[in-house]
């Protein structure tokens, strides 16, 4: 039973990896979008529509465990995340804070144009990390990626081999993660090339398929997973035994400028957390 719920989950990521890539693929090739320097072909699509069409298909694919919430469009986030993702299951409660960035091609190469974007004088990356130290969860980058026949991005994912993530095709690649504190690195180096950040990347599905006959509990299987190989034991990320505040603040009808745009919470159906239902109370208010 518990592999049956670990593979539903395992499969909606999997599928959102060939969506994304997809997506980008038409949106660079469909259409065209003007701006002062002239008329370009394909759609330009926003880092936003395609977080959104990955949480509808994640939602879709496994709608009774994964709980999605879109915060208002006027909640302009100030703490570097575009959203929050949260795995509950009997062994504890893991937050992971995410901040999700395209692929670009430009001048021949492929790049993340708005890697080292600020906000109000203070550099996303910046707020990011902190406020997931501020609560014990995992900084993340989240990309979304497509690039043409013949790049040979099997170069920059030697390190995936020791990680037990298999790369079948470049689709397996079309939304990746890597730890924000090695992304600041190349950030304060002026690097955000895809060469660069692909070598310490990691396909999504990985944060939710790494599993053993030792950890079935979902939570205890992705901390392991991001501890050994995305973060390298560099940092500690928090076990709850109850859901955190924080957690509550998205159903707040004052929300505050400090909470991302998205909040999703992964439910271990087979191995639930007892602090579920209170996610469900608060749903099911008015």
């Amino acid at each position: 039973m518990v592999l049956f719920m670990r593979e539903k989950i395992c499969n909606a990521f999997r599928s959102v990896e060939y969506t994304v890539w997809n997506l980008l693929r038409e949106s660079r090739y469909y259409g065209y979008y003007r701006t002062t320097k002239g008329i370009y072909r394909g759609l330009n699509i926003s880092e936003e529509t395609i977080t959104d069409i990955m949480l509808l298909n994640l939602s879709r694919r496994s709608p009774y465990d994964m709980i999605i919430l879109k915060l208002t469009k006027s909640v302009e986030s100030q703490e570097g995340a575009d959203f929050d993702l949260w795995i509950m299951s009997k062994c504890g409660i893991i937050g992971l804070k995410i901040q999700a960035k395209r692929l670009y091609r430009e001048k021949n190469q492929y790049i993340y144009r708005y890697l080292d974007h600020s906000h109000g004088g203070h550099r996303q990356i910046d707020m990011l990390i902190a406020n997931a130290k501020n609560y014990g969860m995992a900084p993340l980058y989240m990309f979304y990626n497509h690039w043409d026949y013949g790049f040979p991005y099997q170069r920059y994912i030697s390190h995936l081999h020791r990680s037990g993530c298999t790369v079948y095709n470049p689709r397996n690649l079309g939304v990746t993660v890597a730890s924000a504190f090695k992304i600041k690195g190349f950030i304060d180096n002026g690097k955000k090339t895809l060469t660069e950040i692909l070598k310490v990347s990691y396909p999504v599905y990985c944060l939710v398929c790494y599993t053993s006959l030792a950890m079935q509990c979902m939570s205890e299987s992705t901390r392991a997973f991001l501890r050994y190989h995305v973060f390298r034991e560099e940092y500690k990320i928090r076990v709850y035994e109850k859901l955190p505040e924080i957690a509550y603040d998205y159903f707040k009808k004052e929300m505050s400028k400090e909470l991302p745009l998205y909040v999703a919470f992964i439910v271990d159906s087979e191995q639930p957390h007892k602090e579920f239902r209170a996610i469900k109370r608060l749903l099911m208010k008015e």
